[in-house]
C-alpha cells in the first residue's frame, strides 16, 4: 500500500492488541510475537484475571449484538476500525507539544471552507484506511473531503452493505491551545440493493435509519461514547495497554427538574 493510504507507514489491519485478544488466547499471542513486549504482562493480567472488573468495548459489542446488522461480526469490524483509529489519533494528540507533524496548518481547506490542520489531514486518512481494511464498508463521507469516498475493490463496493459518515477530528484548531477535540461518526445500511455501486440516496438517509453512532473525546482521558440502539455507553481508554473499558454504562441526561444543564458554544 502507498504511504498515502497508510498515514504513518504502519499496517493498521492486525496491530490492535484488543482486537487480537478477542480471537486469540493471550499466551498464544505472545508466543506468536503478536503483542509488543511492553503490553505482555499487563495484557495477560487484564484478560486472564479481569483486574478492572469492567468489560472491554469488544466484549460489550459481542455480548450485546444489534439485530439490525447482518451479523455481529459486521458491527464489530466497523467499531473496531473506529476504535483503532481513535487510539492512534489519541496518541498523536498527546504528542502535540513535541511533534512538528501534529501542530500547525496544512495549507488546505475542507468542504466548508475551513482551514485544515495537519492533524485534520492525518486523522482523515487514518480513519479512511482503518475502515477500508475491515472490508465491510462500501463507502464513506468525511467532512474533510468534498467527494464520496469509495471503499474496497470494485466487487466489494457493490456487495458491502454499510456506510460510515464522520468528522474525523472536530475542533482541531483547539489542538494548538491544549483544548479537547473529538471524532464524530455514524453508521447506516445502504438503502439500495447490493451487487450495484451505492447510490447518492444511500448516503443521504434520515436520522432514524442510523444503526450506530457516537463520538470520541480526546481530553484529560480518551473516551468513546456510542449507541448501537440499546442505550448510550461510554468507554474510557487505558493508555498503558491500549484497551477501552466500559466505564459509563447507560448514560442519560440528568433530570432537568433537579439539575440545570447548560451548553455554551461559539
Amino acid at each position: 500500500m502507498s504511504s498515502e493510504q497508510q498515514p504513518d507507514g504502519e499496517d493498521y489491519t492486525d496491530t490492535d492488541p484488543e482486537t487480537q485478544a478477542l480471537r486469540i488466547p493471550p499466551n498464544q499471542m505472545i508466543r506468536q510475537g503478536r503483542v509488543p513486549t511492553d503490553f505482555q504482562t499487563q495484557l495477560i493480567s487484564e484478560l486472564d484475571l479481569g483486574m478492572t472488573g469492567k468489560p472491554t468495548m469488544g466484549e460489550y459489542v459481542i455480548a450485546n449484538p444489534n439485530d439490525s446488522f447482518g451479523s455481529r461480526d459486521e458491527l464489530l469490524r466497523i467499531l473496531t476500525a473506529i476504535r483503532l483509529a481513535a487510539k492512534i489519533v489519541s496518541r498523536e494528540i498527546n504528542k502535540a507539544g513535541i511533534s512538528t507533524q501534529v501542530l500547525g496548518m496544512a495549507n488546505h481547506t475542507n468542504v466548508q471552507g475551513e482551514a485544515q490542520t495537519k492533524l485534520d489531514v492525518f486523522a482523515n486518512k487514518l480513519f479512511v484506511q482503518c475502515l477500508r481494511n475491515r472490508d465491510v464498508v462500501c463507502g464513506m463521507v468525511s467532512e474533510e473531503e468534498e467527494d464520496i469516498i469509495e471503499a474496497g475493490s470494485h466487487q466489494q463496493k457493490k456487495t458491502n452493505r454499510y456506510i460510515v459518515l464522520m468528522d474525523p477530528l472536530d475542533g482541531s484548531s483547539n489542538i494548538d491551545v491544549n483544548v479537547p477535540v473529538g471524532t464524530i461518526f455514524s453508521v447506516v445500511r445502504r438503502a439500495s440493493e447490493i451487487n450495484h455501486k451505492p447510490k447518492i440516496d444511500d448516503y443521504l438517509q434520515k436520522g432514524r435509519n442510523i444503526m450506530a453512532a457516537g463520538y470520541v473525546l480526546y481530553g484529560s482521558s480518551t473516551m468513546l461514547v456510542m449507541s448501537t440502539g440499546n442505550g448510550v455507553h461510554g468507554f474510557t481508554l487505558d493508555p498503558s495497554i491500549g484497551t477501552l473499558y466500559l466505564t459509563h454504562p447507560h448514560m442519560r441526561f440528568p433530570d432537568s427538574r433537579k439539575n440545570a444543564c447548560y451548553a455554551i458554544n461559539e
